[in-house]
């Protein structure tokens, strides 16, 4: 937590010192890392219902899936604010992409 001055929080001690919370932070974001590209590998081959947002720059247009998952989809049928079934696909660098299902 971070204390504000004049709430209880301000004035309990035992905090970690900063080399610590860089620590657990560092630790966190890692399991946070390991645990989405485990999630994007279990939907692989999955579908999933999506909404397209914007178009990328490179092509395409990216998606939101109704569990979170982020993708890039292609097609011709795409137009942003449809929702779309399409089927998702992971490589091995674990970038999300997705076809139509």
């Amino acid at each position: 937590f971070s204390p504000r001055p004049g709430t209880a929080a301000a004035l309990m001690g035992g905090r970690p010192q900063a080399r610590e919370v860089v620590r657990r932070v560092a630790e966190l974001r890692a399991l946070g890392e390991e645990k989405r590209a485990r999630l994007h590998r279990s939907m692989a081959g999955k579908t999933l219902q999506a909404i397209i947002e914007r178009p990328h720059p490179g092509g395409g247009f990216g998606a939101l899936t109704d569990n979170y998952i982020r993708a890039t989809v292609r097609g011709e049928w795409l137009k942003t604010g449809v929702l779309a079934a399409i089927v998702l696909d992971v490589d091995n660098g674990g970038r999300v992409t997705g076809r139509p299902a």
